[in-house]
């Protein structure tokens, strides 16, 4: 695979030397000339993972939420930590969901493939 940029020269008035920047860059593949190159993204969270990670969230977030509401209005708990811990649970697996999204999926846009040929190697 090579890079092949194409690149455009404008003239400011009053310099000497154009200016020269790059309009756009293609990726073209070596064996056979083409520009249709794909990358690779297999990789990704199992479905339950994701299925559990969104119910905790949700549940302990909207819980707490609810749970605020009916102190708010009723006055009938007495309980402010089961709030707090339930909002705190939301936050932790939200981040701890992040990390875990973002480390299984970092190298999906590093394998480019030719759509043509096949070819996967990297000049």
């Amino acid at each position: 695979m090579t890079k092949v940029s194409t690149t455009a020269t404008y003239r400011i008035p009053g310099v000497y030397e154009p200016i020269e920047y790059i309009v756009e860059t293609h990726t073209i593949c070596d064996e056979c000339g083409s520009a249709e190159i794909s990358y690779k993204g297999s990789a990704h969270l199992p479905e339950t993972v994701n299925v559990w990670f969104s119910l905790v969230i949700l549940l302990c977030f909207y819980g707490g939420v609810l749970l605020f509401f009916i102190e708010a209005q009723f006055g009938l708990l007495k309980y402010d930590w089961i709030i707090w811990g339930l909002w705190t649970i939301s936050i932790i697996a939200l981040i701890v969901f992040c990390c875990l999204t973002a480390y299984v999926e970092r190298n999906n846009n590093k394998n480019p493939k030719c759509n043509m040929c096949g070819n996967e190697h990297i000049t």
